[in-house]
């Protein structure tokens, strides 16, 4: 995963200075094919489909690495398109993007569903 300025800043501010984080839940959201980040690490291309919304992440404790330690559930009720991108924000809704990754194209239709199961999305 790429990580953007937010995340260093949040990384520094946290560590050297022992400030708190100013969210206490990060949250997966999805990105159409060609997502980026914006001005102010805004998430440009996020899925907009019907019944999306980014999903909470509950973590492991860090060891050596930090995964997942519950299921990550997108279930669809709409036709959302192409998700190419996966991204972590610090917000339900709007927000800064703090890290973000191309994940396989793949298209997205009602009934389907995009599961993370535990452990699988790992930070290294």
């Amino acid at each position: 995963m790429a990580v953007t300025e937010t995340w260093k800043y949040y990384s520094t501010m946290a560590v050297m200075k022992g400030v708190s984080l100013p969210f206490t839940t990060v949250y997966l959201g999805l990105g159409v094919s060609g997502f980026s980040v914006g001005a102010g690490d805004t998430a440009v291309g996020e899925v907009s489909g019907t019944g999306y919304a980014r999903q909470p992440i509950t973590w492991t404790d860090f060891v050596a690495d930090m995964s997942n330690s519950g299921e990550i559930l997108f279930a669809v009720t709409g036709p959302w398109g192409s998700v190419g991108a996966a991204f972590l924000s610090d917000a339900s809704q709007g927000g800064k993007v703090i890290a973000y990754t191309t994940v396989t194209n793949t298209t997205v239709t009602s009934g389907d569903s995009i599961r993370v199961p535990v452990g699988n999305l790992v930070l290294t």
